[in-house]
């Protein structure tokens, strides 16, 4: 094998687990994301309960 096709394999190898990489960190962002909106729905709707009350 060639340095090229060694050069090629390594730099697909890099571009496949940079990509795999950056899912796990979406991923991870639009779970907190989701979290962050569910917890300040809870607090807004807890607020304005007790307004009512």
């Amino acid at each position: 094998m060639d340095s090229s096709a060694l050069v090629a394999i390594v730099t697909g190898g890099t571009a496949v687990l940079a990509g795999w990489v950056t899912s796990l960190g979406n991923a991870r962002a639009a779970r907190v994301q989701a979290r962050t909106t569910a917890e300040a729905q809870h607090r807004a709707e807890l607020r304005a309960s007790r307004r009512a009350a």
